[in-house]
This record gives structure tokens, C-alpha cells and sequence, in this order.
């Protein structure tokens, strides 16, 4: 079963999640989906490890994974609930934002959403179909905004 969270250290912790979160690349932050993306139990505990992260502090980048996720409503609605309450704190911790998608068609339509729903008060967001594009981009945000 997926771990619920990898430390720099590579240690697991915590119950299974809807997506497993790797800090081990810090300041990059990686979401991958798991098994369990749907159950809310599962949800729940992935909110509860990116809460713990947020209470550091740190300044991040962070890539979510939505290769062969299928779109449902209830995680989207769930997932911008727990975001809105806190998104003065992701704004000034999270530099900038990336998915990586399947194909150049879900990445024209997951760029139209977020340019319909992202709204201009909220971080860069880039979506890609390669993990190295978006880490590559995503590092120099961070480090463009480092020296800004």
C-alpha cells in the first residue's frame, strides 16, 4: 500500500492516502495519485499531510501527477474546500504550481480550465506531459523568485 508521506529521509508515515506526497526533492513537492484516490477517508488523510507540510513554512513548487486520473467532481469540490480557507497561506508558500497530464489534448483542455477557474490572484500554474519538463520549469520558478 502507497505510504502516506515520504520525508527527505525517505521514511513513511501515517495512513494510506488518496495521493502520496514526496518531499524528498525539496523545494519540489510531488503528488501521485494511489489506489485509494476516491476513498475520503484516504482523502482526508492526504489533507491532513499537506496541512502538516504547510505549518513548516517552507517556501515549495509542487507537481501533481494526474496521468490516469479521471475527473470527479465530488474529490475537485473536496479538494477546493480545503484549499480556499487557506489560500493566502499556499500563495505566499508555494512559488508555483504544475500537472502532468497524458496527452497534448488534456493538457489544451486542463490549461483552459485553470485559465476559466485558476483566477489571476493565485500562483503560476503550467500544466505538462513530461515529468522533467514541469520539474525543470518548476525549479526555475523557484529560483527565479529567489533572487526577485
Amino acid at each position: 500500500m502507497p505510504v502516506a508521506m515520504r520525508a527527505a529521509e525517505g521514511a513513511p508515515s501515517g495512513p494510506a492516502t488518496a495521493y502520496t506526497l514526496d518531499l524528498s526533492r525539496r523545494p519540489l513537492v510531488i503528488a501521485r495519485p494511489t489506489s485509494s484516490i476516491d476513498d475520503p477517508a484516504a482523502i482526508t488523510a492526504f489533507f491532513a499531510a499537506i496541512q502538516a507540510f504547510l505549518a513548516g513554512g517552507e517556501r515549495f513548487v509542487s507537481l501533481i501527477d494526474l496521468r490516469g486520473v479521471r475527473s470527479n467532481p465530488a474529490r475537485r469540490k473536496r479538494f477546493i474546500d480545503f484549499v480556499e480557507p487557506k489560500r493566502a497561506l499556499v500563495r505566499r508558500l508555494c512559488v508555483a504550481h504544475g500537472a502532468i497530464v497524458r496527452t497534448p489534448v488534456e493538457r489544451g483542455f486542463m490549461t483552459a480550465y485553470l485559465w476559466l477557474f485558476g483566477g489571476k490572484d493565485w500562483v503560476p500554474i503550467k500544466v505538462f506531459t513530461s515529468e522533467n519538463e514541469g520539474t525543470e520549469w518548476l525549479l526555475a520558478q523557484y529560483e527565479a523568485a529567489g533572487r526577485g
